[in-house]
């Protein structure tokens, strides 16, 4: 229990905490992976809150998570003209004073576009859309996970592209080194190889020549990063 604010928030953290997280690789470089984008989760926790029938007593908002998906009941069907045909066009506000109240606290960054930044956001972590459902008593929104066994597979194979460059086993797990870490330096190029310094001077030396890392600072300050190239990439 609590205001709408803090139910929202209560909710979201509890979602975030159970959907499923990890990495991928794109080239060089590792990004994020969630089962869920998180702003999705937030609209879709608001838009419950601030569109549903408060008339209808008895009655609660109910999130449901399954293995693949997870579902946002709001009591109370669309209003009229808004149907699921025509919801990202056709705008209708049931609670004005809520939306409002939620846009001034920032929890709504733009009125009437809320599910328009779910489909995009949707989008942009290359998951489904959405599915709609006004079943007449209520309004469900069901978002799909991304197949995260299919994700980290890619990520596998793509880290398999390192060995494609011939890089040397030491070499290849320098990259991930300062993929995770963010630098490496002769130091720890050796530690994590159990080489010399001539060694690691000529591997370090041959992957800034490829490319693939760039030589910063000088002496003992020397460190190792991801080349501006594979960055921007």
């Amino acid at each position: 229990m609590g205001t709408l604010p803090e139910m929202v928030d209560a909710a979201e953290v509890y979602l975030w905490e159970h959907i499923q997280h990890g990495g991928r690789v794109r080239g060089l470089r590792r990004e994020d992976l969630h089962e869920y984008p998180q702003p999705a989760l937030r609209e879709c926790l608001v838009n419950a809150v601030a569109h549903r029938d408060y008339r209808i007593r008895g009655s609660r908002i109910i999130v449901s998570v399954f293995e693949d998906r997870i579902e946002f009941n709001s009591p109370g069907p669309l209003p009229w003209p808004v149907t699921v045909e025509n919801i990202l066009e056709q705008q209708y506000s049931r609670n004005p004073r809520i939306v409002r109240v939620l846009f001034e606290m920032g929890y709504i960054e733009e009125i009437g576009m809320g599910l328009d930044n779910v489909y995009r956001w949707l989008a942009e972590a290359g998951q489904p859309e959405p599915a709609l459902q006004d079943t007449g008593g209520c309004f469900i929104i069901t978002l799909y996970g991304l197949d995260m066994e299919k994700a980290l597979a890619e990520e596998r194979a793509e880290a398999l592209d390192l060995a494609r460059l011939s890089l040397n086993e030491r070499q290849q797990r320098a990259v991930l080194y300062v993929q995770e870490h963010g630098l490496i330096t002769s130091r720890e190029y050796r530690a994590i190889n159990r080489i010399g310094k001539t060694m690691a001077y000529r591997e370090l030396t041959d992957l800034v020549e490829r490319g693939l890392l760039e030589r910063r600072g000088e002496g003992r300050s020397t460190r190792y990063v991801l080349s501006e190239r594979l960055v921007n990439d």
